[in-house]
């Protein structure tokens, strides 16, 4: 719930204003309502205030910022980092994964997602992993393995209950069958 989440998000800053990681935190709640001027300016808040922070927070901070920024070649470098420095971290992957596909490294994205699949459950079997392939697959035109990868989204979700990632894999699938003709 993006809506509430910025609501409580901007009084925890206007409590703290000097956290970086509420102006980090408040800028996805933006970014999640499409206020990407907005996000972007908290990012950049959070990213200047984030020197105080540990090393592997202020890495985190910056990708946020690049991605929120578009700047998909420094996002991917940043999560490369995190990601290798903690490789069991579905997160760091996930968005490692997601700015490689933005970038349009397809195949780096397909190889960070078969790396999440090795993680020890539950991690492995979490539905983003399964949504995040079938939109690599759907950019590489590979519509059969991206309606196979939707299809297994959308089942991790339905088991979890995940709503929201049942409804973006269905409609990934359904963007298959398009692609496919079907």
């Amino acid at each position: 719930d993006a809506l509430a989440a910025r609501d409580l998000l901007e009084h925890a800053v206007a409590a703290d204003p000097n956290y970086a990681l509420g102006h980090s935190t408040l800028a996805d709640a933006w970014a999640a309502m499409g206020y990407d001027q907005r996000a972007q300016q908290e990012s950049k808040k959070a990213r200047d205030l984030s020197s105080g922070l540990s090393h592997e927070e202020r890495l985190w901070i910056e990708g946020r910022d690049w991605e929120l920024n578009g700047k998909w070649d420094k996002a991917v470098e940043i999560y490369r980092t995190l990601f290798e420095f903690f490789p069991d971290n579905i997160e760091y992957g996930l968005h490692l994964a997601a700015a490689q596909k933005r970038a349009r490294t397809v195949d780096e994205a397909l190889a960070t997602l078969a790396a999440l699949r090795k993680l020890p459950a539950p991690d492995r079997d979490d539905p983003r992993i399964a949504l995040q392939q079938a939109d690599v697959f759907d950019i590489k035109g590979a519509y059969s393995e991206q309606q196979a990868a939707a299809e297994t989204a959308a089942s991790r979700a339905r088991d979890l209950g995940a709503t929201l990632l049942l409804a973006r894999a269905l409609t990934q699938e359904a963007r298959s069958f398009e692609k496919q003709g079907k």
